[in-house]
């Protein structure tokens, strides 16, 4: 009766129960209850007089195994965990209690097996235990130091930054106070924390409570010397800013003000409570053209560069000199604007003064020097004419008409030079996108045969991309043809004689480069190039590159000359750029002179 009542429990339990023969090799299994057989998936008669090494795979823990088998070799009990599948294939966590069925001698005849599924134990188990290295990863990770306290005050644990500072173990941490530790009133690490030093390092405490229930305390200490310095540059910038003699002012996008410096208040007569919040341009009485201009720049992320005319607060107006350059933030996009201003009013009358002194003192010698200037293109013309007059009845048309072409640009040359020096003020130029591909290729058919005849290469190097620039045509074609005869006679007696003519564009900026391979000049000569009448050529009378500058000055733009004795010259023109214009810069004025470069002339309007 009782072995039939034993038997019945056994079959109603939801435990996996195996019994195995000891006395039999291999141990084989003699029974197994139905919860086994829902368990592993095996039906009774697939299980019966075999081992039960058939729930083991490839990841099952052989080290675990063979604990087992020792067991029942040593005929003892045993407890282990293993990984075992089921008929399907699907992996389950077994936990095994083995125990031995003793005959009277003590002798093991059967081995009783209890067998549990934990996979779920298990492998929760082991989220909380990923759970808790990703948590220690991530505190390890950071550079601030990071403890925990309990309700007492003493450490509990702390991370690897904290470990590190004090160069001792977690161990030799735990229990400690950390007012002891870093030397500091107990206050320090209760309510809602402070600053404290350590030498010349400064460190923050931010203490945070746990629940009421669990008690303790979240300590974060963080070194803070590195901010306390940018905090004092800081000040010490913006006291720079507020002294500085130039007015600053920041914007956003939208031109409103948000800052603004003592210079800007002592210019405009605004006060800051009365800028702040209003629109800069607007505020200043700024041509709207130039605010257009300014916000084309800077929407393409350029830096604006400039001469303008403003208004004071009581209406004065005055002319202002300014940059505007747009402030990214770290993703690249642009968030505000600095605009550095400067009233350049007194700096203008000064030079219009010398300026005007300087030209009444140099009329005379001016047109003394017209032959030079006159002399290149009429003798161009009459002999572009000669050799027609000789040629004109046996020419194809063709051929004839560009003989008369060259002789009429020579001759458009000479009337414009007259016009232009009338009374030696160059009068208005007028200035159109001008093409420079176009317009310089033009110009090279004019002088190419001239110049191959006297055996220099010429070589015109343009970039991928189309430039446009904004420039009165004419005096653009009088400053190249200067140029370009400047290059040729410093290239008399040269081997190998060359002249290059390059344009690109840079920023808002066209350049235009007329180079040569000849004999170059000196610091002295560069120091006199601009000087009326100074002249390094036999038959010269230097006032070639004094009319080209200031035909440049009238287009908006600069001459500059960079020369080396014995390694050639280079003359670099600059222009406002036009592809993306519908008219020219407004301000009407050149842009602020630039200081050349070691080994350049001056760009700037000295020698005038």
């Amino acid at each position: 009766m009782e072995d039939r009542v034993l038997l019945s429990a056994v079959e109603s339990t939801f435990t996996g129960v195996v019994i195995a023969d000891a006395r039999a090799p291999d141990c084989p299994v003699i029974y197994c209850n139905p919860a086994f057989v829902e368990l592993t998936g095996y039906p009774q008669e697939e299980v019966l007089g075999r081992n039960c090494r058939f729930l083991q795979g490839p990841a099952t823990d052989r080290e675990a195994v063979a604990r087992v088998r020792q067991a029942i070799a040593d005929g003892r009990s045993t407890r282990a965990l293993l990984l075992n599948y089921r008929k399907d294939g699907r992996p389950f966590w077994n936990e095994l209690h083995l125990s031995p069925v003793c005959d009277g001698d003590g002798n093991p005849t059967h081995f009783v097996g209890i067998q549990l599924d934990v996979t779920e134990r298990v492998e929760g188990f082991r989220l909380l235990e990923r759970a808790l290295r990703e948590w220690t990863a991530t505190l390890d990770a950071l550079p601030e130091m990071v403890f925990l306290t309990d309700g007492a005050g003493r450490l509990r644990r702390c991370n690897l930054a904290a470990s590190e500072f004090f160069g001792l173990g977690f161990r030799e941490l735990i229990d400690r106070r950390l007012a002891e530790l870093f030397g500091q009133e107990e206050g320090l690490f209760r309510g809602a924390g402070g600053e404290f030093r350590l030498g010349r390092s400064c460190y923050s405490v931010a203490n945070h409570p746990l629940p009421r229930a669990q008690g303790g305390q979240v300590h974060v200490v963080r070194d803070i010397t590195a901010q306390k310095a940018l905090s004092s540059q800081l000040e010490w910038l913006l006291a720079a800013v507020e002294q500085a003699a130039d007015a600053v002012v920041v914007t956003d996008l939208e031109g409103r003000i948000e800052s603004l410096n003592r210079s800007f208040r002592a210019k405009t007569g605004w006060s800051s409570e009365e800028a702040l919040g209003m629109e800069l341009f607007a505020l200043q009485g700024v041509p709207p053209e130039v605010a257009a201009q300014v916000r084309r720049e800077v929407e393409e992320g350029r830096v604006y560069s400039g001469l303008y005319q403003a208004r004071r607060r009581g209406g004065e107006v005055y002319w202002e000199e300014a940059t505007v350059s747009p402030v990214r933030e770290a993703g690249g996009r642009v968030v505000k604007l600095v605009h550095i201003q400067r009233d350049v009013s007194e700096r203008r009358r000064l030079e219009a003064i010398a300026e005007a002194v300087n030209m009444a003192e140099n009329l005379g010698q001016v047109f003394s020097g017209l032959r030079h200037e006159l002399g290149n293109p009429i003798n161009s013309a009459m002999t572009a004419l000669s050799v027609l007059r000789e040629n004109a009845a046996r020419w194809p048309t063709a051929q004839v008409l560009s003989f008369v072409e060259r002789a009429l640009v020579e001759l458009e040359r000479v009337a414009y030079l007259l016009r232009t020096l009338k009374t030696f003020n160059l009068e208005a130029l007028e200035l159109e996108r001008l093409e420079l591909g176009r317009f310089l290729r033009r110009l090279l058919l004019l002088v190419r045969e001239d110049l191959e005849r006297k055996g220099i290469q010429l070589t015109l190097r343009p970039p991928e991309e189309e430039v446009v620039a904004w420039a009165d045509p004419r005096a653009l074609h009088q400053v190249l043809l200067n140029l370009l005869s400047n290059a040729a006679e410093a290239l008399e007696g040269h081997p190998l004689p060359e002249i290059s003519l390059e344009f690109c564009r840079r920023g808002r900026r066209v350049e235009v480069t007329v180079g040569d391979n000849g004999r170059g000049m000196g610091p002295e000569e560069l120091a006199r190039l601009f000087k009326p009448f100074y002249t390094t050529k036999r038959q010269g009378s230097g006032l070639g590159l004094v009319i080209s500058q200031r035909l440049m000055a009238g287009m908006r733009g600069t001459l500059s000359v960079q020369s080396e004795r014995g390694r050639g010259t280079r003359v670099t023109l600059t222009l406002e750029e036009a592809s993306g214009a519908a008219s020219p810069p407004a301000g009407g004025e050149p842009g602020p002179a630039v200081p050349a470069p070691p080994g350049e002339a001056p760009a700037g309007p000295e020698g005038f």
